[in-house]
């Protein structure tokens, strides 16, 4: 028998001699030996043991380091050619030595996906793979991979060893050459080709490191078809077709019998089911992952072992990803395709949802996800669009997903409503993207129905804090409660409007912590020197809060320093529907309004409660019956205890309240209000509400004869059947009455019709109409507007023009401040004159001047000494470049009736990649598809040339084979959370029109140093001798782009030009941009890009207060940015926010303080983002902080 005999030489060292050994390792042939390879540049030595690779095509090795006898090298993704990948560039080839660390085996890398570079790239920009020829066999198999050197460019690495993932799309975090740069990871897998092939299959821009290849053994095994196999199942879907199946060989190519087992991971046993016996050459085993289904959201593993005798067992492993279902967007108004739309439409929504309930989680949209860039409205000419100016929100029940235009739309324009995968529910799962495009009508010309005009003024002071209720006091002191609880003071200026000498009342925080208060009223008998308040709040929270939370107190002193509890135990929803606002009626009475706990009176997945005997109601206090004690309001949910009502007992038998009794001081004054946020005794003697109403997919309750209501009688009405989806409600007005119903079921108060029955909820019988005591609205403010504060204009400003009219805060749809025209303003008159005539709007072309373009309006008070009006802007979602405040409205004269221009945003920063084009995004697109049908092709070649006898499968093979390989290639191409710089970022550049006529745009251009560089897109073509007309309250929209020539930090300014009757207006636009180049800011090296970035574009930035703490600083894309947050209030609720410098917010998440007020958190950064300057903020109801962060 031939055998190979290799020398090895020893030598031992000691003082006294030198010892020379000689040793002789017998090869026998097939025995694999163990390889290691240094991927690297092709002048560095590697380490001891290991042969290098710096790029050559696949073949035999015969240079220096590279081993004896050994046969490895590169092939071309593409079409499985030879490649060659150390040629090019002034390495030469795509292999580097970073010189950091000093460990030689991380230091140095291979570009394995070099093609994803965009722009120039020192090297061969091509896709490969390796492979060694080794005999087949079992290995395990160590690799590396990661990058020391920290690079403006996306980076996500992925290495596959025959298939199985040894390392899935890492990111590489921290410093140059820190250990968290580079991953390793170890599978075993077997070898039955003669080749061990590594690729780089769901990575960008992947660089390997090194490789260690150990043969377990080379003897006779069995082996499957795919060394790992991934699949992916839903809760709640079918369980059909769970399947896959792989065929099992041995090598010895013999009829054998097989016993399969599985190994699971912890906490997932027994979801993959199969015939435990095989017996032939090459038996196809079918596996099912039905039972998957039953697992908890997340990620499972198992290892299956086929045994046979005589064979070493081959394994394969599964992994399963159980997901959450999918919510999804029903349906969205406008409508989609809905044409001749009107340019005044002020709310664009999702309001039809579908957001599975999911076990441990809470239900409906997870507020925070809602940002602008998951949610937009765009503008569409032809195949471009136009991201449209305007607020995103969601709702306090995560029902509904909402777009407010900051302006008017255009006349005969198209637009597209988008909601993005980036939205997603609490449990994480990502919604199903949406579409809906429409189509406006002709441009309203402007009218002036109502003239008054009035001018905005933020008061300093009040940024970033979340008021809730404004009240002026009986010692003309100007009082904004919190939502935390504190209530601040001012003193009021009545020449000017502006407040000064702020004071906080920590009464209700410093006896009950952070709370989270609605009402604030001062009592009419109270005066300047005995101030006498009442405040409803809950606990501190908008989730997952008590059922029975709710509290009214009443502060007196002259610091309102005392407090007294004057009722607990009132309902709350789980969320947002709060004790809401408290108003004095004419007969000194106090009225609550009280929120309800459910979308439409019965279970459902968004809110998770069911209702309450109080909840959805306007209750009244009398504070004679209620003396000096403290009421207890908690109910019972038992019906026949309620049914059995009387007016003697004032409690029930098992001790809880009863409203109904003659004695109670807290009773039920009108129900089914569903969530009136304010409630307003207008001088007419009536009483208003402004209510939200439901979202889509709210559920309703049957109907049960018998049962008791709140007039006394029992309900014996028609048979009311349980729905559920139901479509969304309009907001109202209404006008409470005493026993009076306003439409929001409650079963335990024996309301069961849902507002008007069928005609709003079709889901019930056309037979259905309104509940008997329903009472109908004052107004119909429609869908989704959510109006809230609300007062009686009282002053003579504007010659009256205003007094006797209700102002109404839109919160949602509109942004703005709404006048509502009572028929009649005087007590007397017939009961049907006290509904709305009349309406005029802040928002749109005729909207009132000074009374639109608000974040989130939550409520307003007025001065009635001045008209002066002060407004909270609530800022729900954190809009960056907009703050929470108050906002004074000072009564102002009526100013000339032509236009006023407006820019936004102020400023726009771009970092682009030098030579970047439209084109070459193209090119670079079709190239990335064409090496992923490529590597689909090289994997079938793959399969054919395991065994000749297996040509007759191929096809089922080649089948089998393209499941993986599918979920591989979408995760190449799935790269939403790497920044694309193949594409030239769009920026949307708004000019508006803000006076009281029409502008007349007559100039648009990019003036400059580097206006070359910038581009305008879609822009209207503005001439002085045809200017473009803007509508008041009205805009264009247009783009602007950076297209950089040459690397370095570039300036331009965009300029509008109108005409003016006095003297033309220009307006403008800033433009900062970074041209970048691949290893060209290398952050090994001195005078770094990334530092250039630092101290230039800093510039744009310079306002930023550095007051948080965050590190590292500069941070790595993709990694985790740390803050150390401090002195905010003990329990506060903090977001933090990653905006970029031109306010698109990127990443938010709230964290709770500890008791001292402080906390550490850490925010993962994964939206699309480029390299460049942010700005992170943490904001709380007590204040807020920020800092400058890098990002490379």
């Amino acid at each position: 028998m031939k055998k190979n005999y290799t020398p090895l030489l020893l030598v031992v060292r000691s003082f006294k001699q030198v010892l020379l050994l000689i040793g002789i390792v017998i090869g026998l042939p097939g025995f694999a030996q163990t390889i290691q390879v240094n991927f690297q540049n092709p002048s560095t030595v590697p380490p001891s043991g290991w042969v290098r690779d710096y790029g050559q095509a696949y073949g035999l090795r015969t240079g220096s380091n590279q081993g004896s006898k050994l046969t490895y090298g590169w092939k071309k993704s593409s079409d499985n050619s030879l490649l060659n990948i150390s040629v090019g560039g002034t390495t030469p080839g795509n292999g580097r030595d970073r010189n950091k660390p000093s460990n030689v085996l991380q230091a140095t890398l291979v570009h394995m996906q070099s093609n994803d570079i965009v722009g120039p790239f020192d090297g061969t920009k091509a896709e490969g793979y390796w492979e060694v020829k080794v005999p087949k066999g079992i290995y395990d198999v160590t690799v590396s991979a990661g990058d020391a050197g920290v690079y403006s460019f996306p980076e996500r690495h992925s290495l596959n060893v025959e298939g199985a993932t040894a390392i899935d799309k890492f990111v590489p975090t921290g410093a140059v050459g820190a250990s968290t740069r580079f991953k390793s990871g170890t599978v075993r897998v077997s070898v039955t080709d003669g080749n061990l092939t590594i690729d780089a299959d769901g990575g960008t821009n992947t660089k390997i490191n090194s490789a260690r290849i150990v043969p377990v053994t080379t003897g006779p095994i069995t082996y499957w078809s795919a060394n790992e196999q991934i699949v992916t199942i839903e809760k709640g879907s079918s369980t059909a077709n769970k399947t896959f199946s792989l065929d099992l060989s041995n090598t010895g190519n013999k009829s054998v019998q097989y016993t399969l087992s599985a190994v699971y991971s912890a906490n997932g046993n027994n979801w993959l089911t199969f015939n435990k016996t095989h017996t032939g050459t090459e038996p196809n085993v079918t596996f099912n992952y039905a039972n998957a289904q039953n697992l908890v959201v997340g990620t499972y593993k198992a290892t299956v072992k086929a045994v046979a005798t005589g064979y070493t067992a081959g394994t394969f492993t599964v992994q399963v990803k159980v997901s959450a279902p999918r919510p999804y967007v029903i349906s969205s108004t406008p409508a989609k395709g809905a044409t001749n739309v009107s340019v005044n439409t002020s709310s664009i929504a999702a309001n039809n949802l579908f957001v599975p309930t999911v076990t441990n989680y809470k239900g409906g949209v997870n507020n925070s996800t809602i940002t602008s860039s998951t949610v937009k409205l765009l503008k569409v000419v032809g195949t471009s669009t136009t991201q449209v100016a305007g607020v995103v929100q969601g709702t306090g029940g995560g029902d509904a997903i909402s777009f407010s235009p900051t302006f008017a739309l255009e006349g005969n324009t198209t637009y597209k409503f988008m909601v993005t995968e980036g939205v997603k529910s609490y449990s994480g799962a990502a919604f199903i993207p949406y579409t809906a495009t429409f189509t406006t009508g002709a441009a309203i010309e402007p009218t002036d129905r109502l003239s008054v005009e009035f001018t905005k003024v933020p008061i300093p002071g009040t940024q970033g804090k979340k008021y809730s209720s404004l009240v002026i006091g009986p010692d003309d002191k100007f009082y904004a409660l919190r939502l935390d609880g504190k209530i601040e003071r001012f003193t009021i200026n009545h020449t000017n409007g502006t407040l000064s000498n702020l004071t906080t009342i920590n009464t209700l925080v410093g006896k009950y912590g952070n709370r989270t208060a609605v009402g604030l009223v001062f009592d009419p008998a109270s005066t300047a020197s005995n101030l006498i308040a009442y405040v409803s709040h809950c606990s501190s929270g908008l989730e997952g809060a008590p059922i029975f939370d709710g509290k009214i107190s009443k502060l007196t002193g002259s610091t309102l320093s005392t407090e007294r509890l004057l009722v607990k135990n009132l309902p709350r929803s789980a969320k947002d529907h709060l004790v809401n606002s408290l108003v004095f009626g004419p007969d000194k009475a106090l009225y609550i309004a009280q929120g309800s706990n459910s979308s439409m009176g019965a279970l459902d997945g968004s809110w998770q409660r069911n209702e309450s005997l109080l909840s959805g109601t306007v209750l009244r206090l009398d504070l004679v019956k209620l003396g000096s004690s403290t009421l207890d309001a908690k109910t019972t949910s038992n019906q026949s205890l309620i049914n059995k009502a009387t007016s003697t007992q004032l409690r029930f038998s098992d001790g809880t309240y009863n409203p109904y009794a003659a004695n109670a001081p807290l009773t039920i004054y009108a129900s089914g209000v569903r969530n009136a946020y304010d409630l307003v005794w207008h001088s007419n003697g009536q009483l208003y509400a402004p209510a939200n109403g439901s979202a889509a997919g709210g559920s309703t309750p049957p109907s049960v004869a018998g049962t008791r209501r709140p007039d006394g009688t029992f309900y014996s009405g028609p048979t009311i059947p349980a729905t559920s989806g139901v479509q969304v409600q309009n907001d109202w007005l209404f006008r409470i009455k005493p026993k009076g119903y306003y439409g929001h079921p409650n079963p335990l108060r024996g309301e069961y019709v849902a507002n008007r029955g069928y005609k709003d909820n079709p889901k019930y019988p056309s037979t259905i109409g309104s509940d008997k005591n329903y009472r109908g609205a004052a107004f119909n403010f429609e869908l989704n507007r959510s109006p809230n504060g609300a007062i009686e204009y009282k002053s003579n400003a504007f010659n009256g023009a205003l007094k006797g009219k209700i102002l109404v805060c839109r919160f949602s749809g509109g942004g703005d401040i709404i006048v509502l025209e009572p028929g009649s303003v005087v007590k007397g008159s017939a009961d049907s004159e006290y509904n709305i005539d009349d309406s005029y709007t802040g928002a749109g072309t005729s909207g009132l001047v000074g009374m639109s373009g608000f974040i989130n309006p939550l409520d307003v008070v007025e001065d009635v000494k001045t008209g002066n009006l002060y407004v909270i802007e609530f800022n729900w979602n954190n809009i960056p470049d907009r703050t929470s405040q108050i906002t004074l409205l000072r009564v102002s004269s009526i100013s000339d009736d032509e236009g006023f221009a407006s820019a936004f945003p102020e400023k726009i920063t771009a970092t682009e990649v030098v030579g970047v084009t439209q084109t070459a995004v193209s090119q670079i697109t079709t190239s990335l598809n064409q090496a992923t049908m490529a590597k689909k092709d090289k994997d079938k070649d793959k399969d054919k040339d395991k065994d000749k006898d297996k040509d007759k499968d191929k096809d089922k093979d080649e089948d089998k084979g393209k499941d993986k390989d599918k979920d591989k290639d979408k995760d190449k191409d799935d790269d939403s959370d790497l920044p694309d710089l193949s594409k030239v970022t769009l920026h949307a550049v708004t000019i508006s029109n803000t006076g009281r006529g029409n502008l007349k745009l007559k100039g648009l251009g990019i003036t400059g140093e580097n206006a070359g560089e910038f581009r305008m897109i879609g822009e209207p073509d503005a001439k002085p001798n045809k200017p473009i007309k803007i509508r008041k309250n009205s805009s264009v929209t247009f783009n602007v782009a950076f297209y950089p020539t040459s690397k370095g930090f570039k300036k331009a300014k965009l300029e509008a030009v109108s005409n003016k009757k006095k003297k033309d207006q220009t307006v403008s636009v800033e433009l900062y941009g970074l041209g970048i180049v691949y290893e060209g800011s290398d952050t090994t090296s001195i005078g770094s890009l990334v530092d250039s970035v630092s101290s230039t574009i800093s510039k744009v930035v310079n306002n930023v207060n550095q007051t948080l703490k965050v590190y590292p600083n500069p941070n790595p894309i993709g990694s985790k940015i740390y803050a150390d947050l401090t002195g905010f209030s003990k329990q506060e609720s903090v977001t933090l926010s990653l905006y970029d410098t031109f306010g698109q917010l990127y990443q938010a998440k709230t964290v709770t303080m500890d008791a001292q007020g402080s906390t550490s958190a850490e925010l993962l950064v994964t939206k699309t983002i480029k390299p460049g300057i942010y700005i992170l903020k943490a904001q709380g109801s007590s204040g807020q902080k920020q800092t400058r962060i890098v990002l490379e």
